[in-house]
């Protein structure tokens, strides 16, 4: 069976109900049948007419059988303990409820994780009917489109992603660099939970990283007669819409609309004005650094960011730049920088004029040691573009937050 163990993606959770029937979809085709016909099809039934009548209706790759019945999703797991999903878990969650989830299309990480562990215990394999059977809702969702894909993207995530990335946090609370043990091993888990990781991962990280989405600029866009109109794009830009910036519990935010205006005239508000002083960024610089282009593909960055390496970098990306809640941040970043790419370039002002929330977050301490660590570990190039970044994300943090070092706080959990 493809996969690699996932070990702490799962605890046990009891469920009080457990799926009856199930909602097949194809694109705009859909069936709800009781799952007592699947079960009855698994053990060498037929089909019911209806759900005959269904599949004859959908390009569905190879049997239907052998499709929903037989083939199994490539993970495998010793169900943990420990009641935090570590970030890498939520990923591959996120994957599966592509395939199997709430009919509601909101992403269930404890229906999900709940159905694995008692697909486990009931010694299931991974069909995608047994986590069916054991989904914890009276419906269950199944989208026939995605079973090919969700088996390739978890595969080639587990199998050739996950290693580069599981030795590191990218994003870590990196703010205190509190000073590991004396006594501690390199490689020990144990180490001060603010430690920064090992250098030579994270320029290793870093630089494979970088490698992936070099293809991503380019010096025009590329047409596309199926494309939209972009005056027809409409900027998702409103008098109420933020930009907040915080440092755990403290933070500052500033009108998406103000800072517009701002990047077109360079005349700040007197909110704005304030705003920089307390940063001590000077005007123009800040302007500039709205402005600034980064020349991309549009066509590239639609497809590079619907890929498994794309979803993931944008899932990560989600720990600095999120919504208010955290949820649907892959679509949301997702949406705003494909609109954004449309006219061949990317500025930050119009990926926050894009985002499609009225609030945008940015966790400051995360993209400070970000900052950071590009500039301890890339050419000297490439860190001076992140020095004012750095400069002005340092000086907020000083203003608003100089007391919230905790280096005894425990770290995240690792997959």
């Amino acid at each position: 069976m493809l996969g690699a163990s996932i070990s702490s993606l799962l605890y046990f959770t009891s469920s009080a109900q457990a799926a009856e029937q199930a909602l097949l979809q194809y694109a705009d085709r859909r069936i709800t049948v009781p799952l007592t016909e699947l079960k009855t099809l698994a053990e060498g039934g037929e089909l019911s007419p209806e759900l005959a009548a269904f599949i004859q209706k959908i390009p569905i790759d190879g049997s239907f059988e052998r499709q929903l019945l037989t083939q199994n999703l490539p993970v495998r797991f010793a169900p943990s303990g420990d009641s935090q999903l570590s970030r890498n878990a939520q990923f591959i969650l996120y994957q599966i409820d592509k395939l199997i989830g709430s009919p509601s299309g909101v992403t269930n990480y404890e229906g999900l994780r709940s159905a694995l562990f008692e697909a486990s215990q009931n010694q299931r394999e991974f069909t995608v009917l047994g986590v069916m059977d054991a989904y914890p809702e009276d419906t269950v969702r199944v989208d026939l489109r995605q079973i090919e894909r969700v088996h390739a993207d978890i595969s080639l995530f587990l199998e050739r992603l996950q290693p580069l990335f599981q030795s590191t946090h990218l994003i870590n609370d990196w703010l205190c660099e509190c000073a590991a043990p004396a006594t501690a091993e390199t490689t020990s888990h144990s180490a001060a939970p603010c430690e920064l990781t090992d250098l030579n991962h994270s320029v290793a990280l870093v630089a494979s990283s970088s490698l992936a989405f070099s293809g991503l600029t380019s010096s025009r866009p590329e047409s596309s007669g199926a494309a939209a109109d972009p005056s027809a794009i409409a900027l998702a830009a409103s008098p109420n819409k933020q930009l907040v910036v915080t440092f755990g519990p403290l933070g500052r935010s500033i009108s998406i609309e103000e800072l517009a205006e701002f990047a077109e005239t360079g005349e700040p508000s007197r909110r704005l004005s304030s705003f920089l002083k307390l940063t001590n960024v000077e005007p123009a610089e800040f302007q500039a650094a709205l402005n600034k282009p980064v020349k991309v593909n549009f066509r590239t960055v639609e497809r590079a960011f619907s890929t498994v390496l794309g979803e993931y970098v944008l899932f990560r990306i989600g720990d600095v730049v999120h919504t208010k809640s955290e949820a649907g941040n892959i679509l949301a970043l997702r949406s705003a920088l494909v609109l954004s790419a449309y006219d061949g370039q990317i500025t930050p002002i119009e990926v926050m004029q894009r985002y499609p929330t009225p609030e945008l977050y940015i966790d400051g301490l995360a993209l400070l040691r970000v900052s950071k660590l590009v500039q301890r570990t890339l050419s000297q190039d490439f860190s001076q573009v992140t020095e004012q970044v750095t400069d002005w994300l340092e000086t907020l943090q000083i203003a608003i937050a100089g007391e919230i070092c905790n280096c005894e706080a425990p770290s995240d959990p690792e997959l």
